[in-house]
């Protein structure tokens, strides 16, 4: 987005006054449904600094975020790192956070946080992966503005944020055919959500393409389904490739093969997504999808912003694009 973008410019393209301008983006009276939609969406496509302009409009805003608990466990920082990001972007808005962990008991007895309603939040951001179930009763009780951040809204009234996981996995898996992999497995718990379903379908999408099936036994869970530990358990005969729904999942399974005394990558490649920030060896020469969390966080903290001004404009899903990180845990074939 530019910063050299000013109201008078809006006002010009929408044929309309800098005051008319101003009331619209601040959320002011006066401003007729369809006109402000007009201005907001112009606005838009003009490359308007929203950030910018709503750090003076809206300051000192309370942020409630909700996470659930298993994701800043040990093993799981990735959302962790997101919710820091995020914070921080809140933070250049002049808001604050206040953090909700919602335990898996919590959500399967549906128990919201007090805090959500001891406190005068102005907004939620929900980071992470609920239950439709959970998700429906959030929307039901919570009667401010929400924002989901990798997590899609399951079918309920909300904005969401989330990385281009279908495309991204595509492409991850596409990569390791392009290296003369034909056998490539999966490894990802689809249970836990719609980002790893998406992920899923990535990887169905570049076996489609080209023509390949896909054996059930190489589509392999990452964690105990009674108690969510993380667990992989591989088959007799492997693939000579496998396309992770994670960094972590990818590091679990690395160890797994260890145990068989297989190395990465001179026995089997292995990729994996997110490009988590860790000190492990093996997660510094893993081949991954980096997920533009940077971005992930500025967009949902403008979308907050902009909700609090503008409760009834249309609801919007965001999907962020990201790159592939070559490093050293593919070994290329010959075709």
């Amino acid at each position: 987005m530019s910063d050299k973008v000013r109201l008078k410019d809006i006002a010009e393209k929408t044929e309309v006054s800098i005051v008319t301008v101003s009331n619209a983006l601040s959320g002011k009276k006066g401003v007729s449904p369809s006109l402000r939609k007009n201005i907001i969406q112009t606005a838009r496509e003009m490359g308007f600094d929203f950030a910018k302009y709503m750090n003076r409009s809206v300051p000192g805003k309370s942020i409630s975020v909700i996470m659930p608990a298993e994701n800043v466990r040990a093993g799981t920082s990735f959302y962790w790192q997101l919710y820091q990001k995020a914070a921080k972007e809140i933070s250049k808005n002049e808001g604050f956070t206040i953090i909700e962990l919602v335990r898996r008991e919590d959500e399967e007895e549906g128990r919201i946080p007090s805090g959500i309603f001891e406190m005068e939040n102005d907004a939620v951001l929900l980071i992470g992966s609920f239950s439709k179930q959970y998700m429906k009763l959030l929307r039901e009780k919570i009667h401010i503005p929400i924002v989901l951040l990798d997590c899609m809204n399951n079918g309920i009234k909300a904005d969401a944020v989330v990385s281009d996981n279908y495309n991204g996995m595509y492409r991850m898996t596409k990569y390791l055919m392009d290296a003369g992999h034909r056998e490539i497995g999966f490894v990802g718990s689809r249970s836990l959500g719609t980002a790893i379903d998406d992920r899923y379908f990535g990887y169905m999408k570049a076996h489609v393409a080209k023509k390949i099936g896909i054996r059930k036994d190489w589509v392999l869970e990452d964690r105990d389904s009674c108690n969510g530990e993380r667990k992989i358990r591989l088959p007799e005969q492997l693939p000579t490739a496998f396309v992770c729904s994670s960094d972590y999942s990818a590091l679990i399974l690395s160890r797994e093969l260890a145990k068989r005394g297989l190395r990465v990558p001179e026995d089997i490649s292995v990729v994996g997504f997110d490009d988590l920030m860790d000190d492990d060896p093996f997660l510094k020469m893993l081949t991954t999808y980096h997920v533009d969390t940077e971005r992930m966080c500025e967009e949902a903290v403008r979308m907050l912003m902009g909700r609090i001004l503008h409760e009834s404009e249309e609801m919007e899903i965001r999907h962020i694009d990201g790159r592939i990180i070559e490093r050293a845990s593919v070994k290329k074939l010959r075709k």
